[in-house]
């Protein structure tokens, strides 16, 4: 399989990270999952909005070239490259914060993933219980609209056995 980092077409084998990366030691950034289907990105205008609107509030630069229709592109590249035009898929757009510094970064750009797996269709018909989970409240912040790659609550010790389902 291949994926795209930073608009580079690379074999995943050939990926790596290094030990002091900001996604790998705090995750320090973002990610959107979109579906693919029937030769759509489904609501990609949506997802790239909320992305996009994430990386503004944490003060995340925007590279040249990172825009709607040119992210959109390389998505459609990385599908063919990756013979999943004619399937279903799931995309994964991941944005981080380069390496540097501890806990206070030395830098606001970028590095950017986007990887795409076969997927199963989406189907309305389908219903799974819903599971509430009502330890912990999650507090509104100006970062608490986007997908982080850490949602983790800032509290130890939680039970994780909790959940009432409907």
């Amino acid at each position: 399989m291949f994926l795209v980092y930073n608009s580079d077409i690379l074999s995943e084998n050939d990926f790596c990270l290094l030990a002091n990366d900001r996604a790998f030691q705090y995750g320090d950034g973002l990610f959107e999952t979109i579906r693919y289907e029937n030769g759509q990105v489904w609501f990609w205008p949506d997802h790239f909005a909320r992305l996009t609107a994430g990386m503004a509030t944490m003060q995340l630069n925007r590279p040249d070239g990172f825009n709607s229709e040119a992210v959109e592109q390389r998505i459609h590249y990385l599908l063919s490259a990756n013979e999943l035009t004619n399937q279903t898929a799931r995309i994964k757009i991941q944005v981080w914060r380069q390496a540097g510094g501890l806990y206070t970064p030395t830098t606001n750009d970028i590095n950017v993933l986007i990887t795409a797996r076969a997927g199963q269709g989406f189907s309305l018909t389908e219903k799974a219980p819903t599971g509430i989970y009502d330890l912990f409240r999650l507090t509104p912040s100006p970062i608490s609209a986007f997908k982080t790659l850490n949602a983790l609550p800032l509290c130890a010790g939680w039970p994780l056995q909790t959940a009432v389902y409907i």
